[in-house]
């Protein structure tokens, strides 16, 4: 059949054909400019969120050292039991003072949930996990230690916690590890008799 013998009906739908075609073909090329512009807005507009991200990271490492002393002196201010002495005199001084050394307590335990609480609204997560498995992660053992009935790899005590921003890691914990149990060695058998 040639060309010229086609009816015009089939020459129409073919002319249809290319430029639905045509038309497809455009419409693919706008579609993928419309996704590049979408991802260079994005990029955009997740610049400044990275950055301020970056900076409130930056700011909290600062005051990390600052939250480790309040939390040493909150742990051992738990600890610490004023006795007054045993004559009248001392009594008398060391009730004062142990007056004045709860309150202390009590202001540096207060500071302490204070700095904790705005930490966590800032989104900082400060990891204390006793009895996880120790991750390289998020944990660098700082000393192994054996301990009855404990897995090895374990985290028995937290040294200094961890602590983490949304997905960047500010510092890992510092920790106790249970050690993990040596194999057995073979016994050694004398020579025959």
């Amino acid at each position: 059949m040639d060309v010229e013998d086609t009816p015009p009906w089939v020459a129409d739908l073919l002319a249809e054909v290319r430029r639905a075609g045509r038309a497809a073909v455009a419409a693919r090329a706008a579609a993928e400019a419309c996704d590049e512009r979408i991802e260079r807005l994005e990029a955009v507009a997740a610049a400044p969120a990275r950055e301020a991200e970056g900076d409130a990271a930056d700011l909290l490492e600062a005051l990390l050292p600052v939250f480790d002393a309040v939390d040493r002196i909150a742990a051992d201010a738990g600890s610490t039991s004023a006795s007054p002495g045993s004559f009248w005199a001392r009594w008398s001084r060391a009730a004062r003072a142990a007056t004045e050394l709860r309150a202390l307590r009590e202001a540096v335990r207060l500071l302490h949930t204070q700095l904790a609480g705005a930490l966590e609204s800032r989104g900082v997560v400060v990891e204390r996990d006793l009895g996880a498995d120790v991750d390289p992660e998020r944990h660098r053992v700082v000393e192994l230690r054996r301990a009855a009935g404990t897995a090895g790899g374990r985290v028995l005590e937290i040294v200094r916690p961890g602590y983490r921003l949304g997905s960047r890691r500010l510092r890992e914990a510092d920790v106790v590890a249970s050690e993990r149990p040596s194999p057995p060695r073979p016994r050694s058998v004398g020579p025959a008799r």
